[in-house]
């Protein structure tokens, strides 16, 4: 190559060094850095053992410690490790492509799938991770109506949750799994499980239900669940302290309205600054969910 060339190639290693670590540094890494050439690499073995090194060099997090230390009991000891269980799992459910987190992680098809369901097994069995929502509790109630006003730079002090309800997709199902198949075929052209929930001021969910199939309608599908029919009932024991102190849960127009389910203003109300700050101020609640 010569000395000319070894230069060359000297300065580009430095450079691609350099750029790494200022990856890096934006990103909160800590630890060993490895530099990778993306560019220059073609084939797919190769591909999956840099991006691996990549992934161990700058996916870390204090929720995702958190999140493994949590479920590291659960998980198996054998195979990958429960890093890369757990961040195959979060990418899997939220949309990864199951032939880029092979060659990141650099496992097979297969291997990917089982880490995927053993990461799932683990979520379900991690009693740390249940699903709660106090509203028993007055120090909750009015630590997240504060929070939530907080955070929306909002005046309503008085909200403790904003639900909404999604279409999860599902395989085509048949006869011999559900009594009426063209049920779970939702307006958006594929078969779905209805699903409600609903967070709170820290972005995390606290109440889901996914007990209807995707023809159903939210408002439908809300009402049908334990929790949709007692907020909609003004005598039950659990609201009612609720609505005498003047809290309330954020929906969109698909709801109806209670004395505890907030919903936009019906109709016009450009030309009413106070009901149009009013749908502002609650959509920017439920914005998110």
């Amino acid at each position: 190559m010569g000395a000319a060339g070894a230069t060359v190639a000297a300065a580009r290693a430095t450079a691609l060094e350099a750029e790494t670590l200022r990856e890096a540094t934006s990103l909160g890494t800590t630890g060993s850095i490895v530099p990778v050439a993306r560019a220059t690499v073609q084939e797919e073995d190769t591909l999956g053992q840099v991006a691996s090194m990549w992934a161990k060099a700058t996916c870390r997090s204090p929720v995702l410690d958190s999140l493994v230390d949590n479920l590291r009991p659960l998980l198996p000891t054998g195979g990958c490790s429960s890093e890369s269980r757990v961040s195959m799992g979060l990418r899997f459910f939220a949309g990864g492509s199951y032939l880029d987190l092979s060659a990141i992680h650099g496992i097979g098809h297969l291997a990917l799938y089982n880490s995927v369901w053993e990461f799932t097994d683990a979520v379900s069995a991690a009693s740390s991770m249940d699903i709660r929502i106090p509203l028993t509790d007055p120090v909750w109630r009015a630590r997240t109506a504060a929070l939530f006003q907080f955070r929306q730079d909002s005046p309503f002090n008085n909200m403790l949750g904003a639900f909404d309800g999604i279409a999860i997709k599902q395989t085509e199902l048949s006869y011999t799994e559900v009594t009426c198949v063209s049920d779970h075929y939702c307006r958006k052209e594929f078969y779905a499980l209805n699903t409600q929930a609903m967070w709170d001021a820290n972005f995390e969910f606290t109440w889901v239900s996914c007990l209807n199939p995707g023809s159903v309608h939210d408002a439908t599908a809300f009402a049908c669940s334990r929790f949709g029919a007692r907020v909609s009932s003004a005598s039950d024991e659990l609201t009612a302290p609720l609505i005498a102190e003047g809290y309330c849960f954020v929906g969109e127009e698909a709801y109806v309205a209670s004395e505890l389910v907030a919903v936009p203003w019906p109709g016009r109300t450009m030309d009413d600054p106070w009901k149009d700050g009013y749908i502002f101020y609650r959509s920017s609640a439920r914005i998110h969910i």
